[in-house]
């Protein structure tokens, strides 16, 4: 049921795209893709026991799913680029998925008010990681870097309202980008979920998360190299469990990567990510000797993830696309300290613990995807994860197999 129901869901968002993009493009310069398919999975994890997050650190089909997990689901991507003047283009970029739901990852105004400067608009791409969720060439069923599959980690460094100021600048053989940008997720509520480390409950909603960012890349027009990096620098309030506790968090990320090509039909791309947060987590002010206290400091918890991709691709003909992905991510919680009061006016740190919690995973994924003809492809991957958990001790290992048949138009 839940399948027709998506079914039916993506084939009425596409009629009314369609008929979108036949008014539009009468007047206007437009151009659009769209790619749907079904994805099929086989997944066999060495444990369903997910105590101490064990199976969920797999980073498999079923990890944090935005939607209730099945093994065989539709999915959609859209990619929408309209000029609408000389200096003005508009941009859209859709997708529908179980893994992370429906999204909007771009949905803004690009101004070039300068002939080699310009400022974007709406709901923007931050820029500071590298998931192929929109290329069109994609191998890939799913992605092995947790930071692009995943809701907690995907959405607090993907996209979000905002404005950018961008410089494009030639220097001989290199193209410069350079982008600063200020972003504000949870205005018109796209999205008052997403906090850092975790992603809120239903009855709990973030109450302020202003970022600011910088990225910028460089290409070298000769040999094909690009090299990006990226920060971007996020500073978080949330109230939870009905209001009894107020979570303050700030949140640093960096990301950079380089990606060349090894032959005229191989490329490789290598990045790495490093996301460190605070978070100070306050309880709800209580009544001593009559006299109401404000909320008080009980948690202070610095955590990081991190993660190395590696990716090589080869298109050995103009039907047929191998690749191969090595991820290895890492979680720590890396201290906890709480407080009691003397009288609730001095904090006295009572518990410090290290190393709280420790993840180190690892995955191998190969994936083929072949061009049938007439927009329809089809890809096969094989993925192979591990994860081992100290504090307390525990590993599990999984593999998964993967089929996509898609239609791109």
């Amino acid at each position: 049921m839940l399948l027709k129901k998506q079914l039916l869901f993506i084939g009425a968002l596409l009629a009314s795209m369609g008929v979108a993009a036949q008014d539009f493009e009468n007047e206007h310069v437009f151009e659009t893709s769209t790619q749907l398919g079904v994805d099929a999975w086989k997944l066999a994890p060495s444990t369903n026991d997910n105590t101490y997050l064990l199976n969920q650190n797999l980073y498999l089909a079923n990890s944090q799913s935005k939607w209730d997990y099945t093994s065989v689901s539709p999915w959609i991507k859209l990619i929408s680029n309209a000029k609408l003047s000389n200096d003005l283009s508009f941009t859209l970029k859709f997708r529908a998925d179980q893994s992370l739901g429906m999204r909007i990852d771009d949905l803004h105004f690009d101004w070039s008010f300068w002939p080699t400067t310009g400022v974007r608009l709406g709901v923007v791409d931050f820029k500071v990681n590298w998931c192929k969720t929109y290329d069109l060439d994609s191998a890939w069923v799913r992605q092995n870097d947790p930071f692009c599959v995943s809701p907690i980690t995907f959405t607090s460094n993907n996209a979000g309202p905002g404005v950018q100021l961008y410089n494009n600048l030639r220097l001989g053989d290199y193209n410069i980008q350079t982008i600063g940008g200020v972003y504000r997720p949870t205005l018109f509520k796209y999205n008052h979920k997403e906090f850092g480390n975790t992603y809120l409950a239903e009855t709990d909603t973030a109450t302020k998360n202003n970022k600011l960012g910088l990225a910028a890349s460089v290409l070298n027009t000769e040999t094909g190299t690009l090299f990006r990096a990226g920060y971007l620098k996020t500073d978080q309030s949330a109230s939870i469990t009905k209001q009894t506790q107020f979570l303050n968090q700030n949140v640093d990320f960096l990301f950079y990567g380089i990606e060349f090509l090894l032959s005229n039909s191989t490329s490789i791309e290598l990045h790495h990510i490093d996301s460190n947060w605070t978070t100070q987590q306050y309880d709800n002010g209580v009544i001593y000797n009559f006299v109401s206290y404000p909320p008080e400091l009980s948690y202070l918890i610095d955590s990081r993830r991190n993660a190395t991709a590696l990716e090589i691709k080869n298109q050995f003909d103009s039907r047929n696309i191998i690749a191969y992905a090595y991820s290895r991510y890492i979680y720590n919680v890396d201290s906890a300290t709480s407080y009691t009061y003397i009288q609730h006016v001095t904090p006295v740190p009572s518990t410090a613990t290290a190393q709280l919690l420790n993840f180190v995973g690892t995955s191998h994924s190969i994936a083929w995807r072949r061009d049938l003809g007439d927009g329809w492809f089809y890809s096969l991957q094989y993925t192979r994860a591990f994860t081992n958990r100290k504090n307390p001790e525990g590993s599990a290992s999984g593999t998964a197999y993967g089929l996509r048949l898609a239609y791109q138009f």
